[in-house]
C-alpha cells in the first residue's frame, strides 16, 4: 500500500531532507512551500500524511492545520516546528494534529513517528475495507438499532 506524504515548509532543504529520510519505494513524497500552495495541492489530491511545519511565510501553521481539519478530517497531520514549546504541541493536537516534533529531532524518531503515523493510516484502511466486505457479502445496507 503507497501512501501520499505532503511536506508543507517553507526552507526547501527541510523538505529535501525529509524526502531523503522518506526515501521509500512505500511513500509518494511531495512538497509546497506555502499554505496557498499546500491548500491547492490538497484539494487536486489529498494526501494521506501532511507534515506541517509551524511558520510559513504567508499563515501559521495552526491556521493551516484548522483549514485542513475542517475539509479534510482524514488526513492525519504532523506539526513539524524549529519554535517549540508545550503551549503550541497542546494547541497543536486539540486542534487535530497527529503528532508534534521539533526540527531538531532526531531523525530516528521523526521517521518513527512518520512509520506509526501511516500504522495508524493502515489500520484505519483494513478496518474500512472489512466492514465493506461485510456488509457486500451480507447485503447489509445499514444498521437500525
Amino acid at each position: 500500500m503507497k501512501f501520499d506524504i505532503l511536506i508543507i515548509d517553507d526552507d526547501k532543504i527541510v523538505c529535501n531532507s525529509l524526502k531523503r529520510l522518506l526515501g521509500n519505494e512505500e511513500y509518494i513524497v511531495s512538497t509546497a512551500y506555502s499554505a496557498d500552495e499546500a491548500m491547492k495541492s490538497i484539494e487536486s489530491a489529498p494526501p494521506d500524511l501532511i507534515i506541517l511545519d509551524y511558520k510559513l511565510p504567508d499563515k501559521n501553521g495552526l491556521q493551516v492545520l484548522k483549514e485542513i481539519k475542517e475539509k479534510y478530517s482524514q488526513i492525519l497531520v504532523i506539526i513539524l516546528t524549529a519554535f517549540g514549546n508545550v503551549s503550541l504541541a497542546v494547541d497543536a493536537m486539540k486542534h487535530g494534529a497527529y503528532d508534534f516534533l521539533e526540527k531538531e529531532a532526531d531523525p530516528t524518531l521523526v521517521r518513527f513517528t512518520i512509520q506509526k503515523a501511516l500504522d495508524t493510516l493502515r489500520l484505519q484502511k483494513e478496518v474500512e475495507q472489512l466492514q465493506r466486505e461485510l456488509f457486500s457479502k451480507h447485503n447489509m445496507k445499514t444498521i437500525i438499532a
